[in-house]
């Protein structure tokens, strides 16, 4: 039987970003409220927990290519969090330190990465799998609550169903259960509330699974290298053409339901962030954490409502993961982050779980061109773990019936 060395810490560093992302779901918070600070707090407080429980030997055990790209992100986000230019000189005279290291879009989007170490860990798997249920149940047991008090769905506690079909088939019927479950109600909820990358990220996950279960090797190649592919033409499409990707495929549905989850309301973003950065001559850096960029077309909406929450011409957030990567950090990060899943997409593994977990790596890339941003938070923490999962040399050589005994013996 393995023995559970896991620190109950380290599994806790989790937990309590999950449970601050589902209570602040459930009561509304402003950019300077009390709310706001205990988030924070609970996410230096996972960071350092997660650091605390760093050991050189989880590096050790990776590969050079690994070790490389790894030692260059954590330097390049060390870069990104202490630069000083136009955009970060005044921080301390315009309180602009708090804003920096308290926004989990900001500063705290260079340090999620860190979890790459909690996937590296010995036991990472099953304690993968057991987050990853109780997120499901917690899930499931809010949303009568929501629904009797009117609040707003804990989809952050759903988001764990698009990986949980990597433990599909080492499962016990009782945890098939809970898996099948959370997919239902994921369907659901992300429908309900408009999520459209929730419910396209949910049925990519059920077309992997087929291709992992039933050995369609040539698929799951395909898909990788489309993968990785697409988003290059989206990019090129968007940002250099009159009529975009995204404009064609809208127009292509006329039914209004189906169109309402296809409306584009992203390519004028890739034209904008692109012409901000290059007229800035920030392409090559970004504009680091604190960075902004102009838009025309809120401009030309007259919106001035940036301090009550709303959208105003000068934005910070890009939505789409691709752009704000690029913003943040500029060409060169997305570079860093980009070779990270690829180089991570197209290993190989004896096992079914991990072979699933590459694919879902290369699909989030993949929607990296319509949403997934790179935020501190719980759905990010869950990539870069099983990023950590996915690169360790021990889990890609294991067996499947190696993952059941680690799955089973654990219990």
């Amino acid at each position: 039987m393995i023995k559970k060395k896991f620190n109950n810490f380290f599994f806790l560093s989790l937990i309590i970003i999950l449970i601050a992302e589902i209570t602040l779901n459930f009561f509304s918070t402003n950019i300077y409220g009390y709310n706001k600070l205990i988030f924070n707090i609970y996410i230096y407080l996972s960071f350092l927990i997660v650091i605390s429980t760093f050991s050189i030997e989880k590096l050790k055990i990776l590969s050079f290519e690994f070790k490389l790209i790894i030692f260059i992100l954590f330097c390049f986000s060390i870069f990104q969090l202490l630069r000083i230019d136009d955009v970060n000189a005044n921080l301390f005279a315009d309180n602009l330190l708090l804003a920096k290291f308290g926004n989990i879009s900001y500063g705290p989007m260079f340090l999620i990465p860190i979890f790459i170490l909690w996937g590296l860990h010995k036991n990472a798997i099953y304690y993968f799998e057991k987050i990853s249920l109780i997120s499901i149940k917690i899930g499931t047991f809010c949303l009568p609550i929501c629904f009797i008090f009117d609040l707003k769905y804990p989809i952050v506690a759903f988001l764990p169903s698009f990986f949980l079909l990597s433990f599909f088939q080492y499962s016990s019927p009782n945890k098939k259960v809970w898996i099948l479950l959370g997919i239902f109600l994921s369907f659901i909820i992300f429908y309900l509330d408009n999520y459209r990358s929730g419910i396209l990220r949910l049925t990519l996950g059920l077309f992997l699974f087929f291709i992992v279960f039933y050995k369609f090797k040539f698929l799951s190649r395909l898909f990788l290298i489309f993968s990785f592919i697409f988003p290059i033409i989206v990019f090129q499409n968007s940002t250099f053409s009159e009529k975009t990707f995204f404009e064609e495929a809208s127009n292509m549905f006329s039914d209004s339901k189906i169109k309402n989850l296809s409306m584009d309301t992203r390519s004028f973003l890739y034209k904008e962030t692109f012409s901000d950065l290059n007229y800035n001559k920030k392409l090559f850096f970004g504009k680091g954490p604190l960075g902004s960029y102009y838009s025309p077309m809120f401009d030309n909406l007259g919106s001035q409502r940036f301090y009550s929450g709303e959208d105003h011409y000068i934005r910070s957030t890009v939505e789409v993961g691709l752009l704000q990567y690029l913003l943040r950090g500029g060409v060169l990060y997305l570079v860093i982050i980009s070779f990270i899943f690829l180089l991570t997409s197209f290993q190989s593994s004896k096992n079914d779980f991990i072979n699933y977990l590459l694919l879902t790596i290369a699909c989030y890339y993949l929607l990296f061109t319509i949403e997934n941003l790179p935020f501190y938070d719980y759905l990010n923490a869950l990539i870069w773990i099983i990023i950590g999962i996915s690169i360790s040399p021990n889990n890609k050589n294991l067996l499947n019936e190696d993952i059941n005994k680690i799955l089973t013996n654990n219990n």
